[in-house]
């Protein structure tokens, strides 16, 4: 990220700091002019401008908006995307319940009928299988409490997921303008790297 010209005054912001909870301080100043507030927002660049690097090393490209207006039309479109996604993760989740719900069901049912017959086998055979009996429900039983933690433990990553999304809802909400389009322009470089 220091290696370009236009970017070596950036610093470098990590998210860790938001998710324990303490604040995120994202630049609201150019770093080549530090008294000078960003006013544009340069699509072409994907960068934060103030007034003077825009006559400097904007001023030919044709996607300059008001740092205001990209920044509410930005933040309309990161809305709408996790709106999506919270609305899928609510079906995701409803069809994961449902599906478990299913499940446990076919696997308690299945318990039922092996269970029948092993105790008919039991019965028929009871002087030589009494001790294989006992073996085969516990066998029997842990492999279906064993299914029944593993599909219970992929509905909570999924509730957990939803709470995630929820989270950056939450935190889309409380941020100004600017910081949606300077943490998403921090982002995108973090990824970059």
């Amino acid at each position: 990220h220091g290696k370009k010209r236009s970017t070596s005054g950036h610093r470098i912001v990590s998210i860790e700091g938001e998710r324990s909870g303490a604040p995120v301080a994202l630049a609201r100043t150019c770093p080549l002019h530090p008294n000078s507030p960003f006013s544009k927002y340069c699509g072409q660049c994907k960068v934060l401008a103030c007034n003077r690097c825009v006559t400097l090393t904007h001023a030919d490209h044709t996607d300059l908006d008001d740092v205001q207006e990209a920044g509410d039309r930005r933040l309309q479109e990161l809305e709408s995307k996790l709106d999506g996604c919270s609305e899928r993760w609510k079906e995701i989740l409803h069809d994961a319940k449902k599906a478990v719900s299913v499940r446990i069901t076919e696997i308690n049912d299945s318990t039922e009928e092996l269970s029948a017959t092993v105790s008919a086998d039991v019965e028929e055979h009871i002087a030589n299988i009494r001790r294989r009996e006992k073996q085969l429900l516990g066998d029997l039983d842990r492999a279906r409490w064993m299914k029944i933690k593993d599909l219970e433990t992929q509905s909570q990553m999924v509730e957990e997921q939803s709470h995630l999304t929820e989270c950056c809802e939450c935190l889309l909400s409380k941020l100004s303008k600017p910081d949606v389009l300077a943490m998403e322009e921090t982002l995108e470089k973090h990824i970059s790297e």
